[in-house]
């Protein structure tokens, strides 16, 4: 009877540990997914791996901050931070869709790109992985142009791993901008 009862805990042991390694695979191998799917230009794959309404607001609440804080104390700051928030939504709207996306990681810019386009190459596997939480993860993609971007995944309520938060430098958002008014 002991015998079977330490196979029995032995068994459970290793279903949980499995059951531990498959939950920490899957932000992963999202991310992987992402990072192919932007590599070959594959716009429906893009669209299913990141969750574009919550990256709008995420990256909005950022630009709002970043541009409240540019204008702090200055003459007519307010007036500023109102015009510059409406450059940004015009960018922050180009980037929330999966056209927009792949042309800013692939292409640094949002105009639409030749026919038919460049090859994407993203540069090296995703870095400084980590998780947050049981439902949320971390990871760094460097960018064709050197630049990096953070992106953060998290487990939806379908149980499915998409990008919620794209976080780009204050430069490479300016740059996304100047493309737009070229």
């Amino acid at each position: 009877m002991k015998a079977a009862s330490h196979k029995a805990l032995l068994s459970l042991l290793v279903a949980s540990l499995v059951l531990v390694a498959c939950d920490g695979i899957a932000p992963l191998r999202a991310l992987k997914q992402l990072r192919d799917a932007l590599q070959a230009r594959d716009e429906t794959g893009v669209a299913a791996l990141v969750d574009f309404p919550r990256v709008k607001a995420n990256a909005s609440m950022r630009v709002e901050a970043r541009l409240r804080q540019a204008n702090e104390g200055r003459p007519l700051g307010g007036l500023r931070a109102a015009i510059a928030d409406r450059f940004a939504d015009r960018v922050i709207d180009k980037i929330a869709t999966p056209r927009g996306l792949i042309g800013w990681v692939c292409d640094g810019s949002l105009k639409a790109p030749p026919s038919p386009p460049p090859p994407c190459d993203l540069k090296g596997e995703l870095q400084d992985r980590h998780s947050e939480s049981a439902s949320r993860y971390l990871a760094t993609l460097g960018l064709p142009d050197g630049k990096q971007v953070t992106l953060t995944v998290e487990q939806q309520a379908d149980a499915k791993w998409r990008v919620v938060d794209i976080e780009m430098s204050p430069e490479s958002f300016e740059q996304l901008r100047n493309s737009l008014a070229d």
